[in-house]
């Protein structure tokens, strides 16, 4: 074989691997969605609720009813409840030794109808709030 031959050969052989290097290291195309791979999307789902728009914890110390949240344009937010406020009562009845969902079921009713809070605020000021249950959309 001839000089010629052989750099013919050799540059072959450089180009093909250079192929392969360009085809190794392209970008992936992205991937097919599948019934697997939903589509997330960015809008905010809105849910309708009634009640107060008050969200409890139980504080695992005390073991009081805490306030952890307020709901805006709810009863609640109305009535200026405050995160980190206590409910001690629920329509004269007294929570302490209640679970959360005990707890929370005494405060669930229908539109339109009441409930009465007995309320300590952070600054430790008992409050009796009476609210009327609305419907609301979070």
């Amino acid at each position: 074989m001839n000089t010629r031959a052989k750099l013919l050969i050799v540059l072959l052989a450089v180009l093909v691997g250079i192929a392969v290097f360009v085809f190794l290291n392209r970008p992936s195309p992205p991937l097919p969605r599948t019934r697997s791979q939903p589509q997330v999307t960015r809008q905010s789902e809105t849910r309708e609720f009634v009640g107060i728009g008050l969200a409890l914890k139980i504080d695992p110390v005390t073991k009081r009813f805490v306030v952890d949240g307020v709901v805006r344009d709810t009863p609640a937010a109305d009535a200026q409840l405050k995160r980190g406020s206590i409910v001690s009562k629920v329509d004269d009845v007294p929570l302490e030794g209640k679970s959360l969902s005990e707890g929370v079921q005494l405060i669930r009713g229908p539109v339109d109808s009441t409930v009465k809070l007995e309320v300590i605020s952070p600054d430790g000021q008992t409050n009796v709030v009476e609210l009327t249950r609305r419907s609301f959309k979070v």
